[in-house]
C-alpha cells in the first residue's frame, strides 16, 4: 500500500543520523527553545490551575511574545527542513539557503496557511466532510509556496489540480504518523500530565513536546514532501 510506503521513507528518515546531523542544530535553536519555554509557561498555567489559583499572571506578555516568536520560528524552521529533503532526495550536500530566500519562503508560507485554513475551516463548520475534503483539496499548499515561490492563489489553485492524482494516498499515510504519535504519546501524557496524575513531571511534559515537535516537522511535513515530489514528476512526464 503506497501510504504505508511514504509513511515509512518519512519515518525512517526522520530517525537517520543524517538528518539528525543536517537540521538536528537548527531544530535545537528554532524549535526546542521556544518548546521548553512554552511548556513551562503551560505547566505553570496547569499546575496552578489544579491548585486553584489566579493564572492571569501566566499570560501576561511575555507568554504572547513567546507564543509570537515560536509561530515565526516553526516557519523558518519548516523552510530549512524541506531544504534538507530536496538536498537529500536529489543526493546534493545540505547547505542553507540564504536568509533573504528563506524570509521569502517564510512569508509566502504564511499568506498561504492563512488563506487556505480560512476556507477549511469554514469547511468543517459546515458537517465535517466539506473540511476534510479541503484538507485533501489543499494539501500540497505550503511545498507550492515554498518550491514553487507561488501566492496564496496560485498555490492553492495548483494544489487542487495535484492533489486529485495522490491527495487520498498521502492524507492515509499522514493518518498512519496520526495514530503511532497517539498510540506512544498519549500513555506518556496520561502518566505526566498534571490533571491525570498525582504525580506530574516537567521534563517528561517537556521531552515529549520536544520529541512530538521533532516528529511531527521531519515526519509529517515529510510525508507531504514526498508525496508532493512524487506528483510533481508525474505532472511533468504526462505532459
Amino acid at each position: 500500500m503506497e501510504s504505508i510506503s511514504i509513511a515509512k521513507k518519512a519515518i525512517i528518515n526522520t530517525f537517520s543520523t543524517k538528518t539528525f546531523r543536517s537540521i538536528g542544530g537548527y531544530y535545537l535553536i528554532l524549535v526546542c527553545l521556544p518548546i521548553f519555554l512554552s511548556s513551562k509557561s503551560s505547566w505553570s498555567a496547569m499546575t496552578a490551575t489544579l491548585k486553584g489559583s489566579n493564572v492571569t499572571w501566566v499570560f501576561g506578555p511575555s507568554y504572547y511574545i513567546l507564543s509570537l516568536v515560536n509561530f515565526v520560528f516553526s516557519f523558518f524552521f519548516l523552510v530549512i527542513v524541506f531544504q534538507m529533503l530536496r538536498s537529500a532526495e536529489e543526493e546534493n550536500e545540505f547547505r542553507l539557503p540564504k536568509f533573504s530566500v528563506i524570509i521569502s519562503k517564510m512569508w509566502r508560507m504564511f499568506l498561504v496557511s492563512i488563506v487556505s485554513w480560512f476556507f477549511i475551516s469554514l469547511g468543517f463548520l459546515c458537517f465535517i466532510i466539506p473540511g476534510i475534503l479541503l484538507c485533501k483539496r489543499y494539501i500540497y499548499v505550503l511545498n507550492i509556496a515554498e518550491q514553487d515561490m507561488l501566492g496564496p492563489l496560485n498555490s492553492m489553485r495548483k494544489s487542487r489540480a495535484l492533489s486529485e492524482k495522490n491527495g487520498w494516498t498521502v492524507m492515509g499515510s499522514l493518518m498512519i504518523l496520526a495514530i503511532i504519535n497517539y498510540a506512544i504519546t498519549l500513555p506518556i501524557m496520561f502518566a505526566s500530565y498534571p490533571g491525570f496524575t498525582t504525580e506530574p513531571s516537567f521534563w517528561t511534559f517537556t521531552v515529549v513536546n520536544i520529541l512530538v515537535g521533532w516528529f511531527f516537522y521531519v515526519a509529517f511535513y515529510g510525508v507531504l514532501f514526498y508525496g508532493y515530489r512524487k506528483v510533481s514528476i508525474l505532472a511533468v512526464q504526462e505532459q
